[in-house]
């Protein structure tokens, strides 16, 4: 028999039959927390049921605290099927953390410019431009896809006057010191963005894309001659942004390809390692352009046969197509 809720006539709660039948749904639910059945179609009815009837019933008594119990036990372990992080939302978190580390040491980086300014110390300068660009080329996977904006104030190029471009210009390119607003306006942005990145939702699409598209920018503009030819560091640009790559793929993905797609993992992490050997030379005359760019494009290809097992779509390497 059905009352007007859809469940059985449910007997007072406080008789002793219906007790009996509460602590036998509290076992079943106490079973379910350690594992030993899955929750039924059939017993998440009879839970709703009980609820019901619960809220029914405080209108007429106390509740018994045996119900009580009851109601909490259910809540509690009554799974919602969208409510737990998946494998790649894990790895993201896991991956913040070494976010967090590279953008710090960048900001660290900016400071200690800033200082080597002040006290007109150029060489000092410089190598601080340098220590701190290592931070920033490493995050590259992130950055120009999450952050467009700061990007844009951080790293624009080939046309900047601000940035870490703007700067350069003024240390390796006239090799003066007067840089300070600039630098300033350097550090504000880089403490905006490593604010912001403690908690900036890291969705696994867009992180893939981040990873193909940089692995393609790698093969293309920064093969040809890379973006800081004043300091003469494109090349160790290129191997921050290999490493980067490198770092985010093991980190977020690589678990989840070897499980569903494992030739295809083992093919991602091979051209991996070649573009990483591809940059890894004493001086950017050395780079075998042509080679680079096959390399990128074939971790870019793989990547894109590879999303659809782990549940993602082919990585876009436009952001505003991924949107």
């Amino acid at each position: 028999m059905l009352d007007e809720g859809g469940c059985g006539v449910m007997e007072d709660p406080l008789s002793a039959h219906s007790g009996k039948r509460v602590l036998k749904v509290m076992a079943m639910s106490n079973s379910l927390g350690r594992g030993t059945f899955n929750v039924t179609p059939l017993l998440r009815w009879t839970f709703d049921c009980v609820i019901r009837h619960t809220q029914s019933a405080r209108r007429r008594f106390i509740l018994h605290p045996a119900l009580l119990c009851l109601v909490a036990v259910t809540a509690a372990w009554v799974p919602d099927a969208n409510a737990g992080p998946s494998v790649l939302d894990g790895a993201t978190e896991a991956y913040r953390r070494h976010l967090i580390e590279d953008l710090g040491r960048a900001l660290t980086g900016a400071k200690l410019l800033r200082d080597r300014l002040e006290a007109h110390d150029l060489d000092g300068a410089k190598r601080a431009w340098i220590e701190s660009r290592i931070g920033w080329e490493r995050s590259e996977v992130f950055t120009s896809g999450f952050v467009p904006d700061l990007d844009r104030e951080i790293d624009a190029w080939p046309n900047a006057r601000h940035g870490f471009h703007g700067i350069e210009a003024t240390l390796f390119g006239a090799n003066r010191t007067d840089a300070r607003e600039e630098t300033d306006a350097l550090i504000a942005h880089l403490a905006d963005l490593y604010a912001q990145i403690h908690d900036i939702p890291l969705p696994p699409q867009r992180l893939l894309n981040g990873i193909a598209r940089l692995a393609f920018e790698i093969g293309g503009s920064k093969a040809d001659g890379g973006e800081s030819r004043l300091s003469g560091t494109s090349l160790n640009d290129m191997q921050s942004n290999a490493d980067g790559i490198a770092l985010a793929y093991q980190i977020v993905f690589s678990e989840a390809f070897e499980a569903d797609a494992p030739d295809l993992a083992e093919a991602a992490r091979a051209a991996i390692l070649r573009l990483q050997a591809a940059v890894r030379v004493v001086a950017l005359r050395n780079i075998e352009s042509e080679k680079l760019r096959a390399d990128s494009e074939a971790l870019v290809a793989i990547l894109r046969r590879a999303a659809p097992a782990i549940g993602l779509d082919q990585p876009a390497l436009e952001e505003a197509a991924a949107q």
